[in-house]
């Protein structure tokens, strides 16, 4: 079991695969539409991979959707911020 450990948060030890439950984003890879799942005040944060950021926003609600029609075809980042862990999964647009 694999935990993750972030030393400026109290009780802060949740396992791996826990967090792994809450997040999710698909359709991977997205032609248009990409949705995140996360918990609601999440931070997500969608880069190039040069890091660029171009889109970074706050989840209102547990199901999030980022517009991605208007970017090239490519491999992105997106970074998923929770209270718990900081998560970044690769999305491919196509």
């Amino acid at each position: 079991m694999v935990f993750l450990f972030q030393p400026w948060q109290k009780n802060n030890l949740k396992p791996k695969n826990e967090i792994d439950s809450e997040l999710n984003a698909f359709p991977n890879p997205t032609q248009d539409i990409l949705y995140v799942q996360a918990p609601k005040n999440s931070s997500l944060l969608l880069m190039d991979m040069n890091g660029k950021t171009l889109t970074q926003l706050t989840t209102e609600s547990v199901k999030t959707s980022i517009d991605m029609s208007s970017y090239a075809q490519g491999v992105y980042m997106l970074q998923i911020q929770t209270e718990e862990a900081v998560e970044t999964r690769r999305i491919v647009r196509k």
